[in-house]
């Protein structure tokens, strides 16, 4: 692989490699930090063939680390940056390593040298003059690990020949070329990373790096997707599900490849809404047949039936459906599915007694390897997976053995026997344990504990359920359909140990709640969100839901060191706390050449929260951009001049955050807002088409109010219930500090309000009012400031504007802005 590589960089030397945060680094650059590398590794005393951990967060590193191993002539081993330390150990030990390349300072690199490997670091700059050993290479590419069902992981080795094999039939496939992206969804040790990084490599293309820290986050992916024009998505179903959920429009992307589970019927054409024309396409195999061993284009009509097809086998490769005699199977009879050909791993590394239970030489088919699932062809040469038939499960695309899961637990003093299985929706693992006399009260906690030292974060047991007794098959095997519903997890996990936080208080805590309680179907208590039942996607979820629901952008990385209601708040503060832009923005999702631009504008308590629901669906092709006000303005506001003066920070904060300022917009906003709104539009320096008020008052009749506490107070208390679902006392609006900063933003505006001048506005002003009570009682008020202005009537009152029954109207009002 890495001669294709350096045949790729003498052909096209300056061309974009890795994209990352960093920003671009070219063919030769890439070369050259890649045999810097090299050049360590052998000044450190690595021979050809031995075997070279990659240890690194994600970015550039990565790629220089995995070629540099490469051009040493060694076999490069992927680990990703978040295994817990006791998982490193094992595979230390069992793969033999004896050189890491990992930073060259710091808790990793001590760690490394602790288990008596030598350290080698990515170069921060190349020197100008590449010098390459001169070494040869082994057969051998990479070992990558995978769970396994004896309670130890098992590296599957895999050779240049397999899986250039692989790479070049998807990169025909696909016709992937030098103008084309490829973002690199997965982790090093999920071997769909080795496409990532080798597909576009082969033939001048740019791989597109995600950083550690925000990997799993879906707003990220479409940034990315956007700024780096990425042309092909490579990834498990549920994390393409993840990126259809966030919305928007990605044009760039023409290719979808989907693998490790199953493909959601619905998934393909919430893909195809993402990316118009983009193909969509199903790949399978095993880790053990080099990523992938067959494939199938998904068309409308697949759509329909019981589930996707499997595919036919890519060329090079086989796929065999046989009998327990090892005969080939008949048209629509059922059997094991093997692979043959040039993909097929060696075997297990180390392990001779596991890779002869997985592979076999046949005299017609050659090597071949057992994948453990049930299956079927057609007369078509379609081949139907339908199961597996072992304990092998599937977890969020990873592949997952339970009995490596129950290995641990039973080598735990307090339990006597144990059982995991995988819930129908797949989200996370369900462990089940029977308990050994005098087990602690704690055992839970120190089982977690034990096995998040030993497990990957997707193998970890989202709860442990305690039974009196496995229930067993009548051979003695564990019976899974009743085990299933045997007990399900306990609903409130034990009581917080002494001194730990109670549940946070106050308004982030509140809207943090909502969103988890939306997320699992149950409010909150003390415990964890994976204690609870949430697993790794639905954190994603519930992080996408707070981001797009009240603008706090959290990474994943930061959620997990306190992954609690508590944890969470204390984020949400900490992100825009009171010293803090008075005015703060976001864009809920990126968009490449938008037909329009929305933007919505705070009410009156400065909240975006009541515009979710209305962006979630408005069109993918709309730049939308939300507004919203954290803490009154640093210059007191003159009462005539007080609603232009906002209108004029909104527009100078949104001025450098605008791409194509001539892109067409439509100002919305409710109650307070839709009055900020009209302002911003007589002000703008860019295109408004229409103004929608929500509700607003502008008569000064309406917009009058008493300015002394008490009354205000009162009003603040009861707007955030009725618009945000946060129920606060009096009390606490004058002792909570969040709640005061909160309050007097509703106070500012409240009083920007009543002062407000309205003048004439030159655009289009739709006004929808609400039918009980409506804001602006005069429902003509609006035609003396607008020169045409339409009235929709809304079913409910003033915080009934957002329900169900109404979104439509406004939703198609915004986008007639267009038409």
């Amino acid at each position: 692989m890495q001669q294709r590589v350096l045949a790729t960089v003498g052909q096209t030397p300056d061309a974009p490699a890795v994209r990352d945060e960093e920003g671009v680094l070219t063919y030769a650059a890439l070369a050259d930090a890649a045999a810097e590398v090299a050049r360590r590794l052998v000044a450190a005393g690595a021979a050809v063939g031995d075997h070279v951990a990659v240890h690194l967060p994600r970015g550039r590193g990565q790629v220089v680390a995995i070629l540099g191993a490469l051009l040493a002539g060694c076999v490069y081993v992927p680990l990703d940056w978040g295994l817990p330390p006791g998982r490193l150990d094992r595979i230390t030990r069992q793969a033999r390593l004896g050189f890491a390349v990992t930073g060259d300072a710091g808790h990793a690199a001590d760690a490394w040298r602790r288990r008596g490997v030598r350290t080698v670091a990515v170069p921060a700059k190349a020197p100008r003059e590449r010098r390459l050993p001169d070494r040869g290479a082994p057969d051998t590419a990479y070992v990558i690990f995978t769970s396994g069902s004896t309670g130890e992981p098992k590296g599957v080795v895999i050779g240049h020949d397999a899986v250039l094999n692989t790479i070049d039939e998807i990169n025909a496939l696909i016709k992937l070329g030098p103008a084309d992206s490829v973002l690199s969804v997965s982790s090093i040790g999920f071997d769909l990373s080795v496409y990532d990084i080798f597909g576009p490599l082969l033939v001048g293309a740019a791989v597109v790096m995600l950083p550690e820290d925000t990997a799993r986050t879906p707003s990220v992916w479409t940034r990315m997707v956007t700024e780096h024009s990425v042309t092909v998505w490579n990834s498990a179903p549920a994390l393409a599900a993840l990126l259809a959920e966030e919305g928007g429009a990605l044009p760039s992307i023409r290719s979808y490849m989907l693998s490790g589970d199953w493909i959601p019927l619905d998934l393909p054409a919430a893909l195809e809404r993402l990316s118009a024309g983009a193909e969509v396409i199903s790949l399978g195999g095993a880790t053990e047949g080099s990523i992938w061993s067959i494939y199938h284009r998904i068309t409308p009509a697949d759509r329909t039936g019981r589930s996707i097809p499997y595919g036919r086998p890519l060329a090079g490769q086989d796929i065999l459906v046989l009998d327990e005699r090892g005969g080939v199977c008949r048209d629509w009879h059922i059997g094991e599915i093997h692979i043959a050909g040039r993909g097929v791993a060696h075997g297990y590394l180390n392990d001779p007694e596991r890779t002869a239970e997985a592979f076999f030489d046949d005299p017609e088919h050659g090597w071949i390897y057992r994948t453990g699932d049930r299956g079927r062809r057609g007369p078509d040469g379609v081949v139907e997976l339908l199961g597996r038939i072992d304990s092998q499960v599937k977890v969020n695309g990873y592949r997952v053995e339970l009995g490596e899961i129950e290995s641990l637990l039973n080598a735990m003093d307090h339990v006597r026997r144990s059982a995991a299985c995988v819930p129908p929706d797949g989200g996370g693992v369900l462990a089940y344990v029977t308990l050994a006399a005098g087990a602690p009260a704690d055992w839970r906690e120190r089982s977690i504990a034990a096995l998040r030292e030993e497990l990957p974060s997707y193998m970890v047991p989202y709860a442990l359920v305690d039974l009196d007794e496995i229930p067993l098959t009548a051979n003695g095997k564990v019976d899974h359909r009743r085990l299933r519903t045997a007990a399900t997890p306990p609903a409130t996990p034990p009581a917080a140990p002494a001194g730990a936080a109670g549940p946070a208080r106050g308004p982030h805590a509140q809207e943090v709640a909502a969103c988890w309680t939306e997320i699992l179907g149950r409010a909150p208590g003390t415990e964890g969100f994976f204690e609870a039942g949430g697993s790794s996607l639905d954190s994603i979820r519930l992080l996408s839901l707070v981001r797009s629901r009240f603008g706090y952008d959290i990474a994943f990385g930061q959620f997990l060191a306190d992954p609690t209601v508590a944890g969470l708040a204390r984020l949400c503060a900490a992100g825009r706390g009171p010293r803090s832009e008075a005015v703060w923005s976001f864009a809920p999702r990126a968009v490449a050449n938008p037909r329009g631009r929305v933007v919505f504008f705070p009410p009156v308590g400065g909240g975006v929260a009541c515009y979710a629901g209305l962006i979630r669906n408005l069109p993918g092709d709309l730049d939308v951009h939300v507004l919203g006000f954290d803490r009154p303005f640093d210059t007191p506001v003159s009462a005539d001049a007080g609603m232009a003066f906002a209108a004029d920070l909104c527009l100078r904060h949104l001025a450098g955050r605008f791409d194509g300022p001539k892109v067409p917009c439509v100002l919305v906003g409710w109650s307070f807002g839709g009055a900020l709104a009209v302002e911003a539009a007589r002000a703008a320096a860019y295109p408004v088409s229409r103004v929608v008020v929500l509700d607003t008052p502008v008569s000064a009749a309406a917009r009058h109010c008493e300015d002394f506490d008490a009354a205000m107070v009162s009003g603040f208390v009861d707007d955030i219930r009725q618009a945000g679902g946060v129920v606060v006392s009096e009390q606490d609006v004058h002792t909570d500090p969040v709640l005061r900063r909160r309050f007097e933003v509703y106070r500012q505006n409240k009083l920007l309000l009543r002062d407000w001048r309205p003048a004439p506005v030159g655009v289009p002003v739709v006004q929808f009012r609400a039918s009980d009570g409506p804001a602006e009682p005069d429902p003509d008020a609006w035609r003396e400031w607008a020169p045409a202005v339409r009235t929709v009537a809304l079913s409910g009152g003033h915080f009934d504007v957002f329900a169900a029954q109404n979104l439509r109207h406004v939703q198609d009002e915004i986008e007639g802005g267009w038409q």
